[in-house]
């Protein structure tokens, strides 16, 4: 968080990733009850706010970052109130009764509607940078969490953005110390899934419940002795640099019974690009992969930053700049089972599931992407939300080598 001279205040709203999300539950209300471990990751969003005399108004304006190589349909971003950024701003200066112009400036590098929690974090940034503007640290973000999550499942985990167990609809963090800043690398087909459209799909399937077994969230967390919310002192500098490779090592032995999410199979259904991208971050050498939030963004964790850069090219090398990453048509199986969930999920049949699909396009044409209430999850999206159109693809896909960050990401 920086001010600068003339009053802006510039703030870094992190991606985060989803280390293994089970779903364990459904509420009366529709939300469904999940169990994740959530790292911010060294990919972020620019955010800054201002607060000028006049009358009260809130503009946003929202651009890309030169050379993010946002595809279209990861990139598109609504400058008015359906935009969660204005949301969050509209909402703070509710509570907080603030009077005057507030003007933001949202600068995108991280994917919309793309699993890594872009919308839910720009909104949180907002919140953390008018509590600052007005009074300091009057508005602590502990005070701002009741009024994060009415915006979204995963806002509150952004008002403070470190590794994290995240249990209910997301509104339940424990922070976590121990997690090893682990290479990574995140690609997205160029595919920007609806968050209920993959929750229903998981239900519809009857995969979305987690049996009645020690989840493997915690399983892996035993193995690893992540701590929560306490740090070992007195380590020397060599004790920590052996504590942080031996730490590697074990990650690299629990990944396959932590990097699980119950919503991979629902989404690689509605979208089998995501299966044949995960499968080539495989053959470029990683050592687990798993898709993040509902998708369809999918990651694969690397032995160092030199592999996970070396993959990264060779996943663009593989596609070219402008090229589409997968054929449109979907093979005879995947009709199949689409027609199954169809089915099971909407009697009025197929022809009923077209039109609206093509209704939703329209209405993303016409608004851009919508990352209102979205929950991002997380899983926090009710699985009675409104249908969008199924997904919104693009000839382009994305890629990019980062890192965890780890012990907690500089806002």
């Amino acid at each position: 968080m920086r001010r600068t001279s003339s009053g802006v205040l510039s703030l870094r709203a992190p991606a985060k990733l989803n280390l293994g999300l089970r779903v364990l539950g459904l509420r009366p209300d529709g939300y469904h009850l999940i169990e994740s471990l959530f790292a911010p990751i060294e990919l972020w969003d620019d955010v800054q706010v201002e607060i000028l005399p006049g009358a009260s108004k809130i503009d946003l304006q929202v651009e890309s970052a030169p050379g993010s190589g946002l595809p279209p349909a990861l990139s598109r971003v609504p400058s008015g109130p359906t935009n969660l950024v204005f949301q969050a701003a509209a909402a703070f200066c509710r509570e907080y009764d603030v009077q005057g112009r507030v003007r933001i400036r949202l600068v995108k590098r991280i994917p919309a509607g793309a699993g890594l929690g872009g919308g839910s974090s720009d909104a949180a940034a907002v919140l953390r940078g008018l509590a600052a503007l007005i009074g300091g640290g009057e508005h602590a973000p502990s005070d701002m969490e009741a009024l994060a999550l009415t915006l979204g499942a995963d806002v509150p985990f952004f008002l403070a953005p470190q590794p994290a167990l995240v249990r209910g609809i997301g509104e339940q963090i424990e922070p976590l110390e121990g997690l090893p800043p682990l290479d990574v690398v995140v690609a997205n087909p160029g595919i920007s899934l609806a968050t209920a459209e993959v929750y229903r799909a998981a239900d519809a399937l009857g995969g979305a419940l987690t049996p009645s077994r020690a989840g493997s969230t915690m399983r892996a967390f035993g193995r690893l002795g992540l701590c929560r919310g306490s740090s070992e002192e007195g380590s020397s500098e060599e004790g920590s640099s052996e504590k942080g490779s031996s730490a590697r090592e074990a990650w690299k032995d629990a990944l396959g019974d932590l990097l699980v999410n119950d919503l991979e199979p629902a989404a690689r259904r509605l979208s089998p690009p995501i299966g044949r991208l995960a499968g080539q971050l495989r053959e470029c050498g990683a050592l687990a992969v798993s898709m993040t939030g509902s998708g369809a963004t999918v990651f694969g964790i690397f032995a160092s930053r030199s592999q996970a850069a070396q993959a990264a090219r060779t996943l663009r090398g593989w596609r070219g700049e402008g090229q589409r990453l997968t054929a449109d048509e979907r093979p005879a199986e995947q009709e199949r089972a689409d027609e199954r969930i169809e089915r099971r999920e909407r009697p009025e049949g197929r022809e009923r599931r077209r039109e609206r699909r093509r209704e939703g396009r329209e209405r993303h044409e016409r608004l851009g992407e919508d990352e209102s209430r979205s929950g991002e999850p997380g899983g926090g999206e009710p699985a009675r939300a409104p249908r969008e159109c199924e997904e919104e693809r693009s000839e382009r896909g994305w890629v990019q080598a980062t890192r965890l960050a780890s012990p907690a990401f500089d806002i």
